[in-house]
């Protein structure tokens, strides 16, 4: 027994030498010290200029600088470098915590390499952005603000832009829009809110613009149209050979309707357009087909461009299948005087006797048959276009579409 106390022993003092040497090196103070004898040992030896060879020197203009003092310098200068970025300059750092997060400026190095959720701030020094981070890129869900304060957008980021589903705000802090973004835009399915806080569209976008199904909605929330829509512009050529049924299914708001011996007229003011059939004496309104369709625009959109000119009509759309002055029918009649309705067009209103059949219905009995506009025809994408001017090269205020 004696004998294994005796080996218990000895090991035992062999491990708290050990240990204690253990603590002493891992100690604070040891480790400068060694830091600082290896720093001071390191430049003792690198700037002990003694004379030895010319190949010690650089030649610098008439005197010689010792190779081993331009390191030292390097070498300091390096380090003064590191110590400015990692403890002095704030661009490195986070500058501060707010609600637990840590903030950076945009241009924070240290923000390169954080994978979080963080606050950054703008050149300016407000707050723009709350939420992920990827390597220092927005990525995830975050929250844009301007340098008012007011949210901006709040949803998914991707490569520091709006990719993903999301919300953009007007600066009443009113939602803008609701639905799909890429880079930025709306992309996909989503909801258009106007500042009043009312919905105006509901659909497809498509590089920021309505595309596809959609509805559209009045200043009220009430629905007004539901049915095509291509670079933001209502598709008006789908209203073409649908019955009278089908197209009070497409455009839901208010109307007027004119009828002549074969006429049957239908205005469309919350889409600023109307169409028009053929109204025989054996059949009913349901049973109409729509023939044509009239547009209240000063200008016309063709392979992107928005056009406002003859000249520039003629420019994208070829030479005009026909041209000269045309004595109004009964459909351009009606939509001259709905034109002079909301302001001075062409040679003001035509004249016309109507009777009404009930509310918003109109039977027309007699119209100016003498009134003249200048009318240009062109084809396009296998329809007619045909627009209508106060003279010959002067501006259209409404155009005609119909099948050719």
């Amino acid at each position: 027994m004696q004998l294994l106390s005796t080996l218990l022993s000895t090991i035992k003092a062999k491990f708290v030498k050990i240990w204690t040497a253990v603590k002493r090196w891992t100690t604070k103070q040891y480790i400068l010290s060694k830091l600082i004898t290896a720093i001071r040992g390191f430049f003792t030896e690198t700037l002990s200029v003694k004379p030895r060879h010319s190949k010690d020197y650089y030649g610098f203009l008439a005197w010689l600088v010792s190779r081993k003092l331009v390191y030292a310098v390097l070498i300091v200068l390096g380090v003064l470098s590191v110590f400015y970025l990692l403890v002095v300059n704030p661009v490195f750092q986070a500058s501060d915590e707010a609600d637990g997060l840590p903030i950076y400026s945009y241009d924070s190095l240290a923000l390169r390499f954080v994978s979080d959720k963080v606050k950054i701030k703008a050149d300016s020094g407000y707050v723009a952005y709350v939420g992920t981070v990827e390597e220092g890129v927005c990525k995830g869900e975050g929250l844009l603000y301007d340098k008012e304060g007011n949210l901006v957008y709040s949803g998914e980021f991707s490569n520091n832009k709006y990719n993903g589903e999301g919300k953009s705000y007007y600066k009443n802090g009113q939602m803008k829009y609701e639905g799909s973004f890429m880079d930025n835009i709306y992309e996909g399915a989503g909801s258009l809110m106007r500042a009043s806080g009312s919905r105006e569209y509901v659909g497809g976008f498509a590089r920021g613009l309505k595309e596809g199904e959609g509805v559209l909605f009045d200043p009220s929330g009430k629905q007004i149209y539901s049915g095509l829509f291509s670079r933001d512009r209502i598709v008006y050529s789908d209203f073409l050979g649908r019955s009278t049924q089908e197209a009070r299914e497409l455009y839901t708001g208010r109307t007027r309707i004119f009828r002549g011996a074969n006429d049957f007229i239908v205005t469309m003011p919350d889409i600023n357009a109307m169409y028009e059939g053929n109204l025989s004496s054996d059949t009913v309104d349901d049973s109409i087909n729509i023939r044509s369709v009239f547009v209240f625009e000063n200008k016309f959109y063709a392979d992107g461009m928005e056009i406002t000119t003859i000249n520039g009509l003629t420019s994208a759309l070829g030479e005009p299948y026909y041209e000269g002055n045309t004595r109004l029918m009964l459909a351009e009649a009606v939509g001259v005087n709905e034109l002079n309705d909301k302001g001075n067009a062409y040679n003001g209103r035509v004249e016309m006797t109507t009777s009404q059949l009930f509310d918003d219905a109109y039977d027309v009995e007699t119209y100016d048959r003498d009134y003249t506009l200048y009318m240009y025809t062109y084809r396009y994408e296998g329809l007619m276009y045909s627009f209508f001017c106060k003279e010959k090269l002067g501006g259209f205020e409404m155009y005609q579409i119909t099948k050719e």
